[in-house]
């Protein structure tokens, strides 16, 4: 008998120790994880590649990432700052909204990479397609 709780206790202890260890790295995965994926947002320049980094962003569902990419919400690039704007969003802050919102207007301005057109009605019909996809993107999520 002192040996069956011998091993019931070191059992327990084993398995105390391990969830211990799980729920230590759970908590620091999200926070560890929003970080490397505001870094990867911020260090991506081609604007797909970058949504892409924003949908992962999103899935943490980690508000605490929006204070480090507000300076995106004034980007020239009117593409990556609806990235930015897909992100805040999604995560239920009117900020991302709004600059939809102005994109889908036509007051989204100029993409500044290269696919810049020299026509401002061309222009004006990828940036509300650009939006009308973010949009979407954001009501699938829920």
């Amino acid at each position: 008998m002192g040996r069956t709780v011998g091993i019931i206790c070191g059992a327990s202890l084993a398995s105390i120790c391990l969830l211990s260890t799980l729920f230590g790295q759970s908590t620091q995965y999200p926070s560890g994880s929003a970080s490397v994926l505001v870094e990867q947002f911020n260090s991506t320049t081609i604007f797909w590649k970058q949504f892409e980094v924003a949908e992962n962003i999103v899935a943490l569902h980690d508000k605490s990432v929006l204070q480090d990419l507000e300076p995106w919400l004034s980007n020239e690039d009117m593409l990556r700052r609806g990235n930015a704007a897909f992100i805040f969003a999604s995560l239920g802050d009117d900020r991302g909204f709004q600059i939809i919102k102005a994109i889908l207007e036509g007051h989204g301005g100029y993409a500044v990479n290269d696919l810049r057109k020299s026509d401002p009605r061309e222009q004006i019909r990828l940036d509300r397609y650009s939006a009308e996809d973010r949009i979407t993107n954001v009501r699938s999520r829920g």
